[in-house]
């Protein structure tokens, strides 16, 4: 009796080690995928977007903003505006990461100009939104209300709601944090009640 419950035990216990085994070498496989995109300067800009998006969530803010400036570089060097344009977003968000918000809004200031001329819709509602935020972060309250409210309007008008919802986060934080701290509470209860219109209306 108990010669087929061993063998049953360690037939068990080779599958575990086969199963183990396979998933280190798919693991191995994309650790090793991932890390020549990160470290060849010559890669496609799909890869450079990638590469940024795993430094980025790892924490590593600096080289996710490399990787995305060659990203947008090689992008407007296809005459690929959409991608270049998605690219410098990405970048300002890792420079704002590190705190360096006069660069996060200089690079959003050219992501807009080109959203201006291509007249995309879409882009420009996200590019203001996020250039708002932007001033923000700088101290620039008059912009960043300006471009705040002109990211709001637009994602209103084309209907996006994701971006819509993103905009209007920034401005629930600026309602609760900025507007109390600095006394411009006619501005952001004026704003706040757009957000509560716009929850209403979801």
């Amino acid at each position: 009796m108990m010669r087929p419950l061993l063998k049953q035990g360690c037939l068990l216990q080779v599958r575990r080690i086969i199963m183990i085994s396979c998933l280190i070498q798919t693991i191995s496989a994309s650790w090793t995928i991932s890390l020549a995109e990160e470290t060849d300067p010559f890669a496609s800009p799909e890869q450079q977007m990638r590469a940024g998006i795993t430094a980025y969530k790892r924490g590593d803010f600096e080289q996710a903003r490399q990787h995305w400036n060659q990203a947008a570089y090689s992008y407007a060097e296809r005459g690929q505006t959409p991608q270049q344009i998605e690219a410098l977003l990405r970048s300002a968000e890792a420079q704002e990461a590190l705190g360096y918000y006069q660069p996060a809004v200089n690079t959003l200031e050219q992501a807009l100009t080109l959203a201006t001329k291509t007249a995309d819709a879409k882009r420009l509602a996200q590019v203001a939104g996020n250039l708002g935020h932007a001033y923000r972060l700088l101290g620039s309250a008059e912009k960043a209300e300006r471009y705040t409210l002109e990211g709001v309007t637009r994602a209103r008008q084309q209907k996006q709601a994701k971006i819509l919802a993103a905009n209007l986060q920034c401005i629930r934080y600026d309602l609760l944090a900025t507007g109390l701290k600095t006394g411009r509470t006619d501005f952001y209860q004026g704003i706040g009640r757009v957000y509560i219109e716009d929850l209403a209306g979801a």
